[in-house]
């Protein structure tokens, strides 16, 4: 090898790092072309290679779906047991003042929360 080309490998190398070493199912996928340049171009942008982009937006998507499994989950809670406060309370002779400071109590989801969870159920479409 030249010498000339001894340092166009040590260039290219240096600007690149390695991606982490992971344990795990090692597994075979054919990527469609498009998706491809496009995860290598986030790689080349954040100096890694395009199998961990890969695996960092699969992680960040499946750590999304856990969350927004969670606050569909969260706000049926909420729901039954507002209309189970409401329904009872009218069935056992309760006030609507005891029901709605019972409702007053139950702390209402967050603007983000709210967000997150209609992504949710578009992305189940």
């Amino acid at each position: 090898m030249e010498v000339g080309a001894t340092a166009k490998v040590a260039r290219k190398t240096a600007r690149r790092q390695r991606a982490p070493r992971r344990t795990g199912q090692r597994v075979q996928l054919t990527v469609p072309e498009d998706m491809w340049r496009e995860l290598a171009g986030i790689a080349r942008a954040v100096g890694t290679t395009p199998n961990d982009v890969l695996v960092r937006i699969a992680s960040e998507r499946l750590r999304d779906r856990r969350r927004a499994s969670a606050l569909r989950k969260r706000a049926d809670e909420r729901w039954l047991a507002f209309a189970g406060t409401s329904s009872t309370e009218s069935a056992n002779g309760g006030t609507a003042k005891r029901a709605r400071a019972k409702r007053a109590r139950a702390k209402p989801l967050s603007a983000e929360e709210l967000v997150e969870l209609s992504r949710a159920f578009r992305a189940e479409d």
